[in-house]
């Protein structure tokens, strides 16, 4: 299946428990030889994590054994740099990723779409990381309003239809706590809690909301966008209000 393909499936899919396992694998022997007894064990951690984290879900014992399933299918003698293992009752897909990645196990209510988007959109990253760099800087130094920096600046825009191009860490993560009817966000945990919803990874949700709303998205290594707190978008111009 066309990563594209699988890539919009996974997107669309919302509501429902959702397990990702972003896992890194050998390409190469002898060190290949690794790869089986390293998806078990995160296998195991996916488990235990169900069993902290994750409340008030009836179809645990089905997602489980789907994904027990699905770990039989991996051809352990032609795997990549990483791969991905996704779980819904609906959806059970596997992707080989051609690059370096960061171990993420999570359970929620959508799939974690991060590495996929990224593998989609690798070869025009490494046309245009360096001219976007250098115009982050430009906005910033001017100093007029064409540039969102930090994540509560990024959050709004985003949310507001505002984001022409998300730049962003491969792998940055961050809890965060949204008013979705003021578009507010909040790092920390809020003294009016009551009013904001838990979000375990803010940055994936934004990376979301600016492709649901046609933003182009440029992944950095990590560590290059450092002055930027590893987030920024550059900003259309004239935005008309969503309705």
């Amino acid at each position: 299946m066309k990563i594209n393909t699988a890539f919009n499936e996974l997107l669309a899919e919302s509501g429902v428990p959702c397990i990702s396992m972003i896992i890194p694998t050998y390409r190469l022997s002898p060190e290949r030889a690794q790869n089986p007894i390293i998806l078990s064990d995160a296998v195991e951690r996916t488990k235990d994590f169900w069993d902290k984290y994750v409340s008030g879900a009836s179809d645990k014992k089905i997602l489980v054994q789907r994904l027990d399933n699905l770990i039989k299918e991996i051809d352990f003698n032609h795997t990549l740099d990483g791969i991905g293992i996704y779980v819904s009752l609906r959806i059970s897909k596997i992707i080989d990723f051609p690059f370096s990645v960061k171990e993420k196990i999570k359970i929620g209510n959508s799939f974690d779409i991060r590495d996929l988007l990224y593998d989609l959109h690798t070869i025009i990253n490494y046309k245009v990381l360096s001219i976007t760099k250098k115009n982050i800087k430009l906005f910033e130094l001017v100093g007029n309003e064409m540039v969102a920096i930090g994540f509560e600046e990024v959050w709004k825009a985003a949310k507001e239809g505002k984001g022409l191009e998300l730049v962003v860490e491969k792998d940055l993560e961050h809890i965060g706590y949204i008013n979705e009817r003021e578009f507010k966000l909040r790092l920390h945990k809020p003294i009016d809690r009551g009013k904001y919803l838990f979000v375990s990874d803010i940055v994936e949700r934004i990376i979301k909301t600016v492709y649901n709303k046609r933003g182009k998205i440029i992944f950095f290594e990590n560590g290059e966008l450092e002055d930027f707190g590893g987030i920024a978008m550059i900003l259309r111009c004239n935005v008309k209000e969503e309705v």
